[in-house]
């Protein structure tokens, strides 16, 4: 990942109210799913029912990849690939304390919701991870991103 696009899909991410984050089956068949979520230093952080399958899919591998979008799940912003952890205690009310800032009565509404029906929720926190650097580029750092094509007069 450079630099460029990490900081430009995390400020996508701070920007947009809506997320898509995808895990993976036992398959590998992406599942895509929007959230809610914050950003603080550089991580970005979500709630979710304890319940749900993207918990058990991130219970069972942790890798994700995470994208600024609109309420419908259209990115909006260049997805970043990511580790995802689950958290306990006083880091969980921290976030789930800002998802209620953010989101006001309509995160007040789910929590609601949540425990009426009894049902835990989870915070996750998402580490955006480094891909794989572009070989071709480390072989030679003087090529552009894209191909060159020759002149015409050649």
């Amino acid at each position: 990942m450079s630099q460029e696009t990490g900081s430009g899909a995390l400020e996508a991410l701070r920007r947009e109210r809506f997320s898509v984050l995808t895990t993976r089956r036992r398959d590998g068949t992406a599942v895509p799913t929007t959230v809610w979520h914050v950003v603080r230093d550089e991580k970005i952080y979500l709630s979710t029912p304890a319940n749900t399958g993207k918990v058990k899919r991130l219970r069972r591998d942790p890798t994700v990849t995470i994208a600024a979008s609109d309420r419908g799940g259209r990115l909006r912003g260049t997805p970043l690939e990511g580790r995802a952890r689950f958290l306990e205690g006083t880091e969980a009310a921290a976030i789930e304390a800002a998802l209620r800032r953010r989101y006001g009565l309509s995160k007040r509404a789910i929590d609601l919701w949540c425990r009426l029906r009894r049902v835990g929720q989870i915070v996750v926190e998402v580490s955006p991870v480094p891909t794989a650097p572009d070989i071709e580029a480390i072989a030679d750092p003087d090529r552009s991103e894209s191909p060159r094509r020759p002149s015409a007069g050649s």
